[in-house]
């Protein structure tokens, strides 16, 4: 294949037209009439490496998007948290403890009830202050 890309482009463009021209698989590697163009950039050796990892671990990955990955959808779906308000990686990571914390009330409501997590919120609270109490006395 020649690279036929300006040489300071981070995508290299690779060509063969006397290749495909003679390629009896031609048809079914691409749907352009003169020839098929495979784009690369610096990073995708990196990127081969990871799709065979994840090519390898077909099952780890199943698994994590069984038990991980419906939050992400959940909080940008459901509760409508689909960019960041605020800038800077300090408040971002703010926000986003503040997304999956109304994430995770949402389903202890539902699964436990409003009623127990009002008293667990209770005790912690009693707890924190009984401490509070206990420092500044003694």
């Amino acid at each position: 294949m020649n690279n036929v890309s300006n040489p300071t482009s981070q995508n290299q463009l690779y060509r063969n037209k006397a290749a495909c021209k003679e390629c009896p698989f031609k048809d079914q590697c691409t749907t352009s009439p003169d020839e098929r163009s495979i784009k690369r950039n610096e990073k995708h050796d990196i990127y081969d490496i990871v799709n065979k990892i994840m090519d390898e671990n077909k099952k780890i990955y199943k698994e994590r998007q069984e038990i991980v990955e419906h939050v992400f959808g959940t909080v940008k779906r459901s509760l409508g948290y689909t960019y960041f308000l605020t800038i800077g990686n300090e408040s971002v990571r703010a926000e986003s403890f503040m997304h999956f914390l109304s994430y995770n009330m949402k389903r202890v409501i539902k699964i436990e009830g409003v009623k127990v997590l009002v008293e667990a919120i209770n005790s912690f609270v009693l707890n924190i202050f009984s401490a509070y109490l206990e420092f500044v006395i003694i």
